[in-house]
């Protein structure tokens, strides 16, 4: 049975969405929400560092242009200088159970 052209339509919209909003999602989360403690911040500005680089590196950019991942290394880093301050300077680890989840 032959497929329809949506089918198709539909699944590169949705590798271009993932390709393009995943990255994104991750570097607002940092930069809006970010962790409490500076253990927490840290470990999760380099996770989304690394998971950028990893990306960049396999070439698994098949639809955004290719600057893309230096555009997302950009906004990471902004948001790293920015978020420097918002975490609470008095401790470095995390308090409480939902604290050491959160960095798990």
């Amino acid at each position: 049975m032959p497929r329809s052209g949506t089918e198709g339509i539909t699944a590169v919209l949705t590798l271009y969405l993932l390709q393009a909003f995943s990255p994104l999602g991750l570097i607002g989360w940092l930069a809006f929400a970010p962790p409490g403690s500076a253990a927490g911040f840290w470990t999760q500005a380099l996770s989304i560092g690394v998971a950028l680089v990893a990306i960049s590196l396999t070439g698994m950019w098949t639809f955004p242009p290719w600057w893309a991942p230096y555009v997302f290394g950009a906004l990471l880093l902004a948001s790293v200088v920015g978020g420097l301050g918002k975490h609470d300077a008095r401790s470095f680890w995390s308090h409480g159970f939902i604290g050491w989840i959160s960095m798990a």
